[in-house]
């Protein structure tokens, strides 16, 4: 009954492809001077030619597979457990060829198709089990009406890891000065309720796009989101105000905003997305990405409603865009690692920039990416030296950091000092003594998450010794009092040969 329902259907998609095919000509004649018809009526028969594909792929080959390994094990069993291990196998292997190589992303693209291979075989298996196709049916009608139950109750952002991990960095940074007690809740609109001045948070995040139209989106597959005191938004899906957001959200406060912001871990990762592992990390609840009402449909949210998990396959089909109630935000470092890409759209006349990832080669490639950005979205030009960071022979190099200079156009210009993980060779010696033992310190792969005391220390001090560094005299002279101004200006004048 299975294969004469699929038959039927493939025998209707031929038929339709066929006639599609036969009116093309007719279509070209007909609509000479209308190309938006022309190229509609052309997609939608290349849907048809695809759905039909799929569907003789699926609906024919497939349940050949099936019953030829279940022939082989005889245990319905042993075939989804084979199909389970294959994706992880197949990833395995990719990453030890190397995920960027041909193969690899070979390897990586089969691991992703396995996915929704397993789900079909688990269909085989399960009305295997049951013994018949109108009992399958009833237990799938049961089993339909038990999730949509659930679907319409849950929060999607409330069933994954992101809870606890916003709640374990708000019991860590959360505190209230000197006395430790915790700050959290904090509504991201008063976050500088009780004084007018500085400092103004500018949290970032990167928005998952990936099924985004907008052509401005390819190869990035994301875009900048900003979580601030009066507003939250992304240059695509505009902008509304932080306490409107929260309404309809209500657990959107800073500890939020900054989980999300750290939000490495997600089945969607901005520009560093791998397409072949997202379905098995969204299936797997690996998911520390939060979705957020959406700025551009802030009115058509009712107050505090939140997600439903109907999200979640949204994210197992990859079908993320900008056009939802809600999208899916992730780490700012998805998109820009640097998080000054909001400073330089403000066009601020002094930043600075501390660039602590995983760099063995010191080839810098948040900074260059960051470059490219403000020159193709903003029209800024970074025009920077990094000689003094690329290591010699020895391995150390001649300093910390380097000042470069920020071209906003129209005669306006700023600077920025860009901080880097390095070694000199003039570090205390028991830092000296842990980079000969970890010749990759200080960049340490960030997977390791786990650090022993002498790990701790060694990043530590570095970083202590190049703020050290920042402030010695040649640099900043003797000064009786020191402002942030006046020493990012003495940086300038003994960096530059202009003066500010």
């Amino acid at each position: 009954g299975f294969h004469d329902g699929v038959g039927s259907l493939l025998l209707g998609l031929l038929g339709a492809l066929m006639l599609a095919v036969l009116g093309l000509p007719i279509v070209y004649r007909k609509w000479a001077s209308e190309r938006k018809r022309i190229e509609t009526y052309e997609k939608w028969t290349i849907r048809i030619a695809l759905v039909a594909l799929g569907i003789w792929f699926l609906g024919w080959v497939m349940p050949w597979v099936y019953h030829g390994l279940r022939w082989l094990t005889d245990s319905p069993g042993t075939v989804l457990a084979l199909f389970a291990a294959l994706p992880v196998l197949l990833a395995v292997a990719a990453f030890a060829i190397g995920s960027a190589s041909l193969l690899g992303r070979v390897l990586i693209a089969l691991a992703g198709v396995a996915g929704p291979l397993l789900l079909l075989m688990s269909y085989f298996a399960l009305n295997e089990w049951i013994g018949t196709t109108s009992g399958w049916i009833i237990a799938l009608l049961l089993a339909a009406g038990a999730l949509i139950v659930w679907l319409w109750f849950v929060n999607a952002n409330q069933i994954s890891p992101h809870r606890y991990y916003r709640n374990r960095l708000a019991e860590t940074y959360l505190l209230r000065k000197r006395k430790e007690e915790p700050v959290d809740p904090q509504p991201l609109s008063e976050l500088r309720a009780a004084r007018k001045a500085a400092p103004y948070h500018l949290i970032n995040a990167a928005v998952n796009l990936p099924d985004s139209k907008d052509p401005e989106l390819r190869g990035r597959n994301s875009d900048f989101f900003l979580f601030s005191q009066h507003f939250c938004g992304s240059p695509l899906l505009s902008y509304c105000e932080t306490d409107k957001i929260a309404k309809k959200d209500p657990s959107l406060d800073l500890g939020t905003a900054m989980a999300v912001s750290g939000a490495a871990a997600s089945a969607y990762m901005g520009t560093g997305t791998i397409k072949g592992l997202a379905f098995w990390l969204a299936l797997l609840n690996i998911r520390l990405g939060y979705w957020v009402p959406n700025p551009k449909r802030i009115s058509e949210i009712p107050d505090g409603l939140g997600p439903r998990p109907f999200s979640l396959w949204t994210e197992l089909l990859g079908g993320l865009d900008e056009t939802g109630k809600f999208v899916n935000v992730s780490d700012g470092g998805h998109i820009e690692n640097l998080g000054i890409y909001e400073l330089l759209r403000r066009r601020c006349k002094f930043i600075i920039a501390i660039d602590g990832e995983a760099d063995a080669g010191m080839t810098f490639p948040s900074l260059m990416r960051l470059i490219r950005y403000a020159r193709i979205d903003l029209g800024i030009d970074i025009r920077m030296d990094l000689g003094d960071l690329r290591p010699g022979s020895s391995g150390f190099t001649k300093a910390h950091f380097v000042l470069g200079e920020i071209d906003y156009g129209a005669g306006q210009r700023g600077y920025l000092l860009y901080i880097k993980s390095s070694m000199t060779g003039n570090e205390p010696d028991y830092v000296l003594d842990y980079r000969q033992a970890h010749g990759t310190f200080p960049h340490e792969t960030t997977a390791d998450q786990f650090f022993s005391e002498a790990q701790f220390e060694a990043y530590r001090r570095l970083g202590e010794h190049i703020g050290d560094d920042l402030f010695r005299p040649e640099l900043i002279g003797q000064p009786v009092t020191l402002s942030l101004e006046s020493w990012f200006r003495s940086l300038v004048r003994n960096l530059f040969e202009e003066a500010v």
